[in-house]
């Protein structure tokens, strides 16, 4: 029996049963609901790992409305799959905090890679709650001892270790586990052509869409063993140990030079897109000059596009 849980908010039948069809292959388990009362009765009933919630369901409320309500009985995390990339719908949707949001007509691969990751990310974030120690009883009442004469504190803050955009890992992650064993890492640099062309012609949440499906195109094809990371804006870093770096080279140039056939749908027209990288390997003994290597990199890439 599948030990993963994951409910279709879809109304129309062929969308449904493709994504049905396309998840049980991978042995996950697969509940339906064709709109957003058969939804809430669903969640009732269980709640799920994951949903994947359309959002125009030919009702009164729209899968936005209907991903709230379901977030107001429990933690769960949501993607959008629609046909719908305007600014206000995906606006709106960010008001959910959705997992991902995967843009119609879609590709099994993409479908399957959104999935993967978001549950990844959910389990992550529930092992990492999970890891947190329940807050020390009150110390018993007595005498505060003086406070030492020194500058004002600042408040700490835990740095994010996931991407908002694609959830993987971030540049802070990737640095941390750099210095955290020196020598032990090489990069490889990926950068996602003409990214600022995408941007002037079709907008900053356009081309949201296309990192994120492009995340999600690396994270399928790329070798098992391979850390994917993004560091900033196109620039996303693969992140392997030194030993095997020499013979994945080859393959992750492969995979970056393949390219994503990306259908772009916005209101009045659609596009569609060839989407591949540049590629270029980094690796290092010392972890501070790994990391200004690849900042640096990056820093030039923006600049020469700016």
């Amino acid at each position: 029996m599948p030990d993963t849980d994951i409910l279709v908010v879809e109304d129309d039948p062929s969308i449904a049963t493709v994504l049905t069809e396309i998840l049980t292959a991978k042995d996950y388990g697969v509940r339906h609901a064709s709109n957003p009362t058969e939804a809430l009765a669903a969640v009732d009933s269980a709640m799920p790992d994951l949903i994947l919630m359309d959002v125009n369901l030919s009702a009164d409320i729209d899968g936005i409305e209907t991903a709230k309500q379901i977030k107001a009985k429990g933690e769960v995390p949501v993607c959008f799959v629609t046909a719908y990339s305007d600014d206000a719908t995906i606006a709106r949707a960010e008001e959910t905090e959705p997992a991902a949001y995967l843009v119609k007509p879609f590709e099994l691969g993409d479908v399957i890679a959104m999935v993967r990751i978001s549950l990844a990310n959910a389990r992550r974030r529930k092992a990492q709650l999970a890891a947190v120690p329940p807050p020390a009883p009150p110390a018993a009442a007595r005498p505060a001892p003086p406070a030492p004469a020194a500058s004002p504190a600042r408040p700490g803050r835990k740095e994010p270790t996931e991407d908002a955009l694609t959830g993987l890992p971030n540049r802070h992650s990737i640095q941390t586990r750099v210095e955290g064993e020196p020598g032990a890492y090489c990069a490889t640099v990926l950068t996602m052509d003409h990214s600022q062309i995408l941007r002037q012609r079709f907008g900053g949440a356009a081309l949201d869409q296309i990192l994120f499906s492009f995340s999600q195109h690396l994270a399928q094809n790329l070798p098992e063993n391979c850390q994917l990371c993004r560091w900033d804006g196109p620039v996303f870093i693969v992140l392997l140990d030194t030993a095997s770096a020499r013979d994945l080279q080859r393959e992750i140039a492969r995979v970056a030079s393949s390219a994503l056939l990306y259908h772009l749908q916005l209101p009045g027209r659609s596009a569609l897109l060839r989407i591949t990288a540049q590629v270029q390997f980094f690796s290092d003994t010392e972890p501070e000059t790994l990391i200004g290597k690849i900042d640096k990199h990056a820093q030039g890439f923006h600049q020469v596009r700016r």
